[in-house]
């Protein structure tokens, strides 16, 4: 206070400043101090403490009244709070990993801040995923020392966090580029932009190593220019993305069948599908959340199709790690965003990361219970019509995966439909008017569901037999006709999917028939005996006699020459070997 008014600031001023925007936050928006309290405050005649108690976490109440105490010397730097409350209220791996990381992507443009991640994000992962287990057994793994001034312990620390990129690099996963000169290009301008970087001298840890890194990533492209790979780490992604199937649905043969049969039998014909198996390699890491937003910050302004694609597939392996919430209002817009980009392998990316992406929500609020039939198959309607096959092909061998996980949410928000009718129905007893409310919901859960049948089966019509159809895309669809009979049911099974298949029989692709026959046996199990003696029967049957009348033909001409008449017939036996 008596303090002259043309005094210089103070760091410890900000700091101050730093314990109010925080308890702000941790209060849900409500402000530590109004005018009037603040100057209490400074009289020693109000104390923030009671308003304090709210904030359930103890550190963080300790680190606030510590950075708002009256007497500016007793504060900390800002640097000393990260230090003395690592572990305690900022997770270990802030600082200084991925602190000094993201001080070194800030200059750096969108392109490359992806490049960054993609190189880094394995050591992210472990460095998250190690910490927070370490520090559940009271070890601060990657911490800096609390003494003051511990620069030699943070370059040590760094220079550790930090040497994986040399390896990342030198295996040549750093980018996936059209081609060899696209590479070396992009590294260049990596090492140009952190050289810039280390001459304004604002962050001394991270920059000269990974100036090194970009620079000897360089030299090794000029040396082995001819040897490209695609990123091992988003390769294994993908491959705990695949193991995500029902395990209800494998090959059939005699011994399960009848189990398979025992299954269905007991389920009705709405309602009774269980949902799509969470991945078994989904473990939490709260600070995947802050890679998600770094990246769906600059996805958009990423100028280079694969990258952007990258960015893509970077996001589905952060939502692997992330919370439902996070998922759905965090990363789901930009990825449904990415469908419309210009490039046709970035909307395959953008396709199969939310195909991906939705079956790992098991929980929303209720302003989400639509969001199938409101946002996400409106969103998804251009596709069928899509310019490019590559993106067609793709929708058709996830759609079947897609209506599973939209059968999911329906099932879901209807849970929570009934969960509010049970909540009234205990507060007093039935009436008449509860007992028709029921009725009511239950009527309308069914046409919900209806009508979501209705829409995917609009769109395998579309795919199977519009104008854009291809074999390619046909054989797609086919790939999981099982899922489809199921998610459709017995009857609607009969009424979509068995008036479409003769179309697969009549087209000239073999591989597209020979599909066909692997697959088929799933349709008949799920239409029923008298579908399959009816319809699906005779439709083999001429199939095969077909190809038998073309063998004998191909036979024929080969014994006697083309125009020639023979008076004896083929034997069969040739016909059978």
């Amino acid at each position: 206070m008596q303090a002259a008014q043309d005094a210089p600031l103070k760091p410890s001023m900000d700091v101050f400043a730093v314990g109010c925007v925080i308890a702000e936050l941790f209060l849900e928006g409500q402000p530590l101090f109004e005018l009037s309290q603040l100057l209490a405050y400074r009289r020693g005649q109000y104390d923030p403490t009671q308003l304090l108690e709210k904030i359930p976490d103890s550190g963080i109440r300790k680190m606030i009244l510590h950075m708002l105490q009256l007497d500016p010397e007793l504060r900390f730097s800002a640097e000393n709070y990260l230090q003395s409350y690592a572990s305690v209220v900022f997770p270990s791996y802030f600082s200084p990993f991925l602190h000094n990381f993201y001080s070194c992507l800030n200059p750096l443009d969108s392109d490359t801040r992806v490049v960054m991640c993609q190189t880094v994000f394995q050591e992210i992962h472990k460095q998250m995923t190690s910490n927070r287990s370490n520090n559940e057994k009271g070890v601060g793994l990657g911490t800096r020392s609390t003494t003051m001034g511990g620069q030699s312990m943070q370059q040590m620390d760094t220079n550790q966090n930090f040497d994986f990129v040399n390896d990342s690099l030198s295996k040549k996963d750093l980018l996936e580029k059209d081609s060899v000169e696209d590479q070396l290009e992009l590294l260049s301008d990596i090492s140009n932009l952190l050289r810039d970087v280390k001459k304004s001298n604002r962050y001394s840890g991270v920059k000269p190593m990974l100036e090194d890194v970009a620079t000897s990533a360089y030299s090794q492209h000029h040396k082995k220019c001819g040897m490209q790979s695609p990123g091992e780490l988003l390769q294994t992604i993908s491959n705990v993305f695949n193991r995500n199937h029902h395990p209800f649905l494998k090959k059939i043969t005699m011994n399960d069948l009848k189990t398979l049969m025992s299954d269905y039998d007991n389920q009705s014909d709405t309602f009774g599908m269980p949902s799509l198996p969470l991945p078994q390699d989904s473990v939490s890491c709260e600070g995947m959340v802050l890679i998600a937003s770094l990246l769906c910050s600059c996805i958009r302004n990423v100028k280079l199709p694969h990258l952007r694609r990258g960015a893509v597939l970077l996001l589905k392996s952060c939502a692997l790690y992330i919370d439902d919430e996070d998922r759905l209002q965090r990363v789901l817009p930009f990825v449904v965003a990415m469908l419309s980009d210009p490039a046709a392998i970035v909307r395959c990316a953008a396709l199969e990361t939310l195909c991906d992406i939705l079956p790992l929500v098991r929980d929303f609020p209720p302003s989400d219970a639509k969001i199938f039939p409101e946002y996400i198959l409106p969103m998804l309607s251009m596709l069928p019509d899509d310019p490019e096959e590559s993106v067609r092909i793709c929708y058709a061998n996830n759609i079947s995966k897609l209506a599973l996980t939209a059968y999911a949410f329906l099932i879901h928000s209807i849970s929570l439909s009934e969960a509010g009718v049970l909540n009234e129905s205990n507060s007093s007893n039935k009436s008449p008017f509860t007992e028709a409310s029921g009725r009511l919901k239950n009527l309308n859960s069914d046409a919900q569901l209806a009508q979501l049948r209705k829409s995917i089966a609009e769109v395998i019509q579309e795919l199977v037999m519009g104008p854009k159809q291809t074999p390619n895309i046909r054989r797609a669809l086919l790939q999981d006709i099982g899922n489809l009979c199921w998610f459709f049911g017995q009857r609607q099974s009969n009424d979509i999917l068995l008036p479409i298949l003769p179309a697969f029989l009549n087209d000239r692709d073999e591989q597209l028939r020979a599909v066909f026959y692997g697959q088929i046996v799933y349709v008949c199990f799920f239409v029923g005996q008298r579908s399959v003696e009816e319809y699906l029967l005779p439709y083999i049957e001429q199939a095969l006699s077909g190809f038998q009348k073309g063998v004998r033909k191909i036979l024929e001409t080969r014994r006697y020459g083309p125009g020639t008449k023979r008076k004896r017939p083929l034997g069969e036996e040739l016909l059978k070997a």
